[in-house]
């Protein structure tokens, strides 16, 4: 039987499908693993997404999903930027030269299909922190961005959505649609409109629906922003790993683990989307992952 057949045949209501991608910097590359399952076992699935909402590298995932692209493209990147970075071998990421935003324009120019902004048009929502700037103090609030009219207002977004002050040295805040905006993990790191619906993707272990599984037994959680993270030691290393990775092996392995964390979520509760297969889907057995590891 065909994934299409089984979607077809389904008589329980189809389930809304949306998924949000939170920010966390260079771990965002646990988002590519998770890309990648998709890609590899329900290829049909982001057809099936109403919405992606992403903040921070989260935003880059979603319009990456959105427009079908490559994940591995994303994953290439970020490994070539991690290895630049590592040539300010007590800063990296964070010396001054080290041009981050500038690097993530050129990549964002390069890969994004001419009609990016169409194909993310009310679709795509990112996350972006901006300023009440009628208050003596401006007030951060945060700011979910859709309706983009040009391929350069969507790159401008998601550079808006990962801009940390004060990040790999002093610069101003990027402008989108007139207004200063910042990382939108500031106000909102796991955006997700009105829908309490939405699939939360996040590679921190807490109460995502796709995250890092059994990795401490701890019942205490730190509420941060809108979300819960648990209380580990592998939580702590990832926070402080996030703006300043020292080793790539680390990040692979985030990869694998944001691919396995996607398919066990599939597997185990995909009957309740009434959308695709994954109620027949084998388990993940060794030589499924991705060849070259």
């Amino acid at each position: 039987m065909t994934a299409s057949s089984v979607c077809r045949e389904a008589s329980t209501p189809k389930r809304k499908l949306e998924i949000s991608f939170g920010g966390c910097g260079f771990l965002g590359v646990y988002h590519v693993g998770v890309g990648k399952c998709v890609v590899d076992h329900v290829p049909h699935l982001f057809d099936e997404f109403s919405g992606f909402y992403g903040a921070s590298a989260g935003a880059i995932t979603a319009v990456c999903a959105a427009c079908k692209s490559d994940p591995m493209v994303p994953y290439k990147w970020v490994k070539k930027t991690f290895e630049a970075s590592r040539e300010h071998k007590l800063l990296g990421a964070l010396h001054p030269s080290f041009n981050l935003y500038a690097r993530l324009r050129e990549f964002l120019e390069g890969f994004l299909p001419e009609d990016a902004h169409k194909k993310c048009r009310n679709k795509v929502k990112i996350s972006m922190t901006t300023f009440d700037e009628t208050k003596t103090i401006p007030e951060p609030k945060n700011w979910l961005v859709s309706n983009f009219t040009t391929r350069k207002e969507l790159i401008n977004a998601i550079i808006g959505s990962s801009f940390i002050p004060g990040y790999a040295g002093l610069k101003d805040l990027p402008k989108v649609r007139g207004k200063r905006c910042c990382d939108g993990g500031f106000t909102s790191n796991i955006p997700r409109g009105h829908d309490p619906n939405v699939i939360t993707v996040s590679p921190f272990s807490g109460e995502c629906d796709i995250c890092p599984q059994g990795e401490s037994h701890s019942p205490h959680f730190l509420h941060v922003v809108d979300q819960s993270l648990q209380l580990s030691t592998r939580n702590l290393h990832r926070l402080l790993k996030a703006l300043v990775p020292t080793q790539w092996s680390e990040l692979e392995d985030l990869f694998y683990c944001g691919y396995k964390d996607a398919y066990r979520f599939f597997k185990l509760e995909g009957k309740s989307f009434s959308y695709f297969w994954c109620n027949i889907l084998p388990e993940l057995a060794p030589e499924l992952f991705i060849a070259g590891r």
